[in-house]
């Protein structure tokens, strides 16, 4: 493995398809697999997850359209270093509207702060998320 492609992935709402429901994660993809890293729990019990995906993102029934975002590659020297920042990312449940989109954009502004990822690739791959979110079709009370 000479580099790791980092993608954020964006997972249709359900049982709504609200904005707010949209789930987020940071996909690493590198010799032929993905590995997950995400927040998992309801609201105030969140806790981080990453997982090998089984079933790669692309193939997700609850992928949204364009839900998946580029965001970088890395050299793969730097994969530790880079999940090690997302796992110990500050998870907030203090706050009734953090959620997963909050998460993703949290650790990769660490990554940025690491020198792991520019902030221009921060804020385009911040930006089209933010494009794939607002495209759920379920409208919120």
């Amino acid at each position: 493995m000479s580099s790791v492609t980092i993608l954020i992935a964006v997972f249709k709402g359900d049982p709504l398809d609200y904005i707010s429901c949209r789930h987020t994660g940071i996909v690493l993809e590198y010799d032929g697999q993905q590995r997950i890293l995400h927040i998992t729990g309801a609201r105030g019990f969140f806790t981080f997850q990453e997982e090998l995906r089984a079933v790669k993102v692309e193939n997700s029934r609850r992928l949204a359209a364009d839900g998946i975002v580029n965001v970088a590659r890395i050299p793969a020297r730097d994969i530790d270093l880079f999940r090690t920042i997302v796992a110990n990312t500050h998870i907030n449940n203090e706050e009734e509207r953090w959620n997963c989109q909050n998460f993703v954009g949290d650790a990769l502004a660490r990554a940025v702060k690491a020198h792991l990822i520019s902030n221009k690739q921060f804020l385009d791959a911040i930006d089209n998320m933010a494009t794939v979110l607002a495209e759920a079709t379920d409208i919120e009370p």
